[in-house]
């Protein structure tokens, strides 16, 4: 049985979720990245980390509001007798797709405001922070019990003991959050490396299409060991998304090499 602790402890009315912790430790390490990586590519000096800490900002909120849109979408259910619940998101339950989408929105608002820096150029720096903090999110997953997988017969299986859990419990589960959580920091690794290994002399947004190439293959296979149900053609909605973020970036990879 996994003890996977949600609650991490509780303080009078006060209840510190785990999944709220790592939500908090990956904008964290996605901000500092993204200030070290800009600082390799010449952009340096106490605005750039101050305009880099307002577009922390505006991706965490976008991408809370978006990935829990998507949530609530896909999984009303949950919400039909308890409609406040849609804004308890230290609860868990976020969507990737609704998050990388509601994060673009807000990555689109802070662009209009800065003139020192192309948008393509800000993207590249952003690919290794945010799949790295999307690998950490997906241990607040595991902890929270959400975007469970399928029942398995594995050695490596997960099972769910705790009531708070959102995972079904008592039951041997593929730990799809660790899955996601190995190929994203390993999509991280990658684009951080050919960040620093002269990613700059590349067509400029070529990196963040990669990132989105790679997380939207390795998201698609994951999901058949999700326990999320089919939506259309016996694909779940992440196999869906999944494709649609694949044709986004590949169509602008191909283009953007042209210019």
């Amino acid at each position: 049985m996994a003890q996977m602790f949600p609650v991490l402890f509780r303080i009078g009315p006060l209840t510190f979720h785990t999944y709220g912790l790592m939500a908090a430790a990956a904008v964290l390490l996605g901000a500092r990245m993204a200030i070290h990586i800009a600082g390799r590519a010449g952009c340096k000096g106490p605005e750039v980390e101050e305009s880099f800490y307002t577009l922390l900002l505006h991706l965490v909120l976008g991408g809370i509001i978006g990935a829990r849109i998507l949530y609530a979408a896909t999984h009303w259910h949950e919400f039909s007798g308890d409609l406040f619940g849609v804004f308890r998101i230290w609860e868990g339950g976020l969507v990737s797709f609704g998050g990388l989408a509601g994060a673009l929105a807000g990555f689109a608002i802070w662009q209009k405001s800065q003139k020192w820096i192309g948008w393509k150029e800000s993207l590249d720096i952003l690919a290794a922070p945010m799949a790295l903090g999307q690998a950490v999110g997906r241990l607040g997953c595991l902890a929270a019990g959400c975007c469970y997988g399928r029942p398995a017969d594995f050695p490596w299986t997960v099972t769910f003991s705790r009531p708070d859990s959102l995972a079904p419990l008592g039951i041997r589960l593929h730990p799809t959050q660790v899955y996601e959580f190995l190929i994203l920091s390993a999509i991280g690794g990658f684009t951080f490396f050919r960040m620093e290994k002269g990613g700059r002399q590349r067509p400029k947004g070529r990196l963040f299409a990669d990132y989105v190439i790679l997380y939207g293959i390795g998201r698609f296979l994951v999901d058949f060991f999700r326990g999320d149900e089919p939506l259309a053609w016996g694909l779940t909605p992440g196999q869906h998304g999944s494709l649609v973020l694949l044709a986004a970036a590949l169509i602008f990879r191909r283009v953007n090499a042209r210019t």
